[in-house]
């Protein structure tokens, strides 16, 4: 589902700007997804006991609220609402060529699969709950915070991928934006778990 929405966004804008002649933003959109879905495999298999045992007991909140639509459309919303930010137009209207808002809409779509690993650790646990557990997760993730860097300030890597250099700020409303898909993931939990149901099992 997350890779249909990447490549849709990427393809959008190809197809809208037409100025490479291969869209290389879908080819690193799909680099990057199925790296994070590698990780998510061994992050699964290491703890499938436990995860088992979590789906036995929230069935229903795993299927509907982690695996179903919500989170898809929280970051397929979240994407296309910066890059609407980043373009002149648009509801909201920004002053970025579209150099800068493919860059924008890829590193928030970026960051959104970041913080939303996070979220995969657990169906009714918050995300503190035993954070630092799996030093692997960090370094994966730090790994992969450097390789989005690197796209978007190395020159070479630059012309590659059509990327332009991002300001602190527009760094942080992309963490801002991205970052929903965990507190509200975090929010459906803690509703969750006060709900009678829960308090049932």
């Amino acid at each position: 589902m997350l890779l249909l929405i990447a490549a849709a966004i990427s393809l959008v804008v190809w197809l809208y700007a037409r100025d490479e002649p291969v869209p290389y933003e879908a080819l690193v959109i799909f680099a990057i997804v199925l790296f994070n879905g590698i990780l998510g495999y061994v992050q699964e298999a290491q703890a499938e006991r436990s995860v088992v045992a979590l789906r036995a007991m929230a069935a229903a909140e795993a299927s509907v609220l982690r695996d179903g639509q919500p989170v898809g459309i929280i970051i397929a919303a979240g994407t296309f609402l910066v890059l609407d930010a980043s373009l002149p137009g648009g509801l909201i209207s920004g002053s970025g060529d579209m150099q800068y808002g493919r860059t924008m809409a890829f590193t928030t779509l970026f960051l959104f699969q970041m913080f939303n690993v996070f979220n995969a650790r657990s169906d009714t646990h918050s995300v503190v709950y035993q954070l630092f557990h799996n030093p692997w997760l960090f370094g994966a993730v730090a790994l992969s915070l450097l390789l989005q860097v690197a796209v978007i300030y190395v020159p070479f890597l630059q012309r590659a991928f059509d990327t332009v250099p991002l300001r602190a700020s527009d760094w942080l409303t992309c963490v801002l934006v991205a970052s929903s898909v965990l507190w509200l993931r975090e929010l459906s939990k803690a509703v969750g778990a006060a709900s009678p149901v829960s308090a049932q099992l």
